[in-house]
């Protein structure tokens, strides 16, 4: 099957990426660790597993993110590779094959959640398309098979791993994120930077054939990336193409409800006020960069038309519903622990009426917020509420 060795360096969704060419050293049968990250320049950390077929077990690398190559791997003809890695929540993976010399036809299967085959796989690419990038609201195990056809001579591979929260990364620009823009297309790094690219670098406009060999094209400047351990400025995060989540507590375990943007997410019912459930306990969890409604409408039932009908007062069925209240609380639960009962929390936020409406921001780039949320009845009669989520992404966002 060949050799090893590690370098330093969504609702799923594929993407093209360039090749590009390396050295690349192979050591017999075993993986060995070549910690240049520092050199480098790159970012945090990103786990990758490789499957050894001779050991019969996965082994895994740490690699350095979005710098390459992390792992390099030898695949005789009519052979495969399989590798895999997690996607967090709300997170996108970019993985780039560079081929060393290797110009005849190969293919890579792509699954979630499982190994693919031939036969079985969510997406496929070629040579042609010798990279691809994945996102997903939920949180993933992503594995891809490197299969090279029979009749060909041995083919060696490396691999780049990017991880980050950017949908869609604004490469218009002439520089990086933060680097200042000198005259004729060069570009300055901050006092900041400890990458290996130190001095000027330059993004103008030089036809030489290839997309690659253009410093202003997206591809030069994606690969220019992964060396140089900078990035474009991010113009779309992934929580924007995330719906939030809503948990509720029932019976002492959390549970989760699937919602679509502005439809009834759940429908809770409510006994009397002062009566056991009386009240609900929720969970919501808002993506990166979002503000998320949360609105609770009363439902109309048998009883509720009944007292329309008695008190002959309303204009409409939906008015019918008019005289009843319910209170919605709100905590951050940023640095709260889970909690099983209402009265072990302290509520920063209340707000109390027949139809409640509440906005939940999260400013951040990367991280989900969880908020809790307390919905009480107040009302003599039993009641049924429906919860409706609406979900937007911040304006004026100043993420790199």
């Amino acid at each position: 099957q060949g050799s090893a060795t590690h370098g330093a360096a969504g609702e799923m969704r594929t993407q093209s990426a360039a090749a590009w060419t390396f050295r690349v050293a192979l050591l017999y049968t075993c993986c060995v660790a070549h910690h240049r990250a520092a050199a480098q320049g790159g970012g945090d950390s990103v786990d990758l597993n490789w499957w050894d077929g001779r050991a019969e077990l996965w082994q895994g690398f740490s690699c350095t993110n979005g710098v390459g190559p992390c792992l390099s791997f030898e695949i005789s003809p009519g052979g495969h590779r399989i590798l895999s890695s997690y996607i967090h929540r709300g997170e996108r993976m970019t993985v780039h094959l560079h081929s060393f010399g290797y110009t005849s036809s190969f293919q890579v299967f792509i699954k979630a959640n499982e190994v693919p085959t031939e036969q079985n796989f969510d997406s496929k690419m070629t040579r042609n398309d010798p990279g691809f990038a994945q996102f997903t609201c939920k949180g993933v195990m992503l594995y891809w098979r490197v299969q090279l056809a029979n009749g060909h001579a041995k083919a060696k591979f490396g691999v780049t791993i990017t991880k980050d929260s950017c949908l869609h990364k604004d490469y218009t620009q002439l520089c990086p994120a933060g680097w200042l823009a000198n005259l004729n297309g060069w570009c300055q790094p901050p006092k900041t930077y400890t990458g290996p690219c130190r001095k000027q670098n330059f993004f103008g406009q030089r036809e030489l054939g290839h997309e690659y060999s253009n410093p202003a094209s997206k591809v030069y400047k994606l690969l220019w990336s992964e060396r140089c351990g900078a990035t474009w400025p991010c113009v779309e995060h992934i929580g924007a193409q995330c719906m939030p989540e809503l948990n509720y507590l029932e019976h002492g375990r959390w549970r989760h409800s699937g919602c679509k943007d502005g439809e009834v997410c759940k429908v809770f019912p409510l006994s009397p006020s002062g009566g056991t459930g009386d009240w609900r306990m929720l969970m919501i969890s808002v993506p990166a960069g979002s503000t998320v409604g949360v609105e609770v409408l009363p439902v109309m039932t048998s009883d509720s038309v009944a007292r329309f009908r008695d008190q002959n007062a309303a204009s409409s069925l939906g008015d019918s519903a008019g005289h009843e209240t319910f209170t919605l609380a709100v905590r951050d639960g940023s640095d709260a622990a889970d909690a099983a009962e209402a009265g072990d929390w302290k509520w920063t936020q209340s707000f109390r009426g027949r139809a409640p409406y509440v906005q939940l921001h999260n400013a951040g780039c990367t991280t989900w917020s969880k908020y809790y949320l307390g919905l009480y009845s107040e009302n003599a009669k039993s009641a049924q509420v429906g919860v409706v989520l609406t979900h937007k992404q911040l304006a004026n966002q100043n993420c790199a």
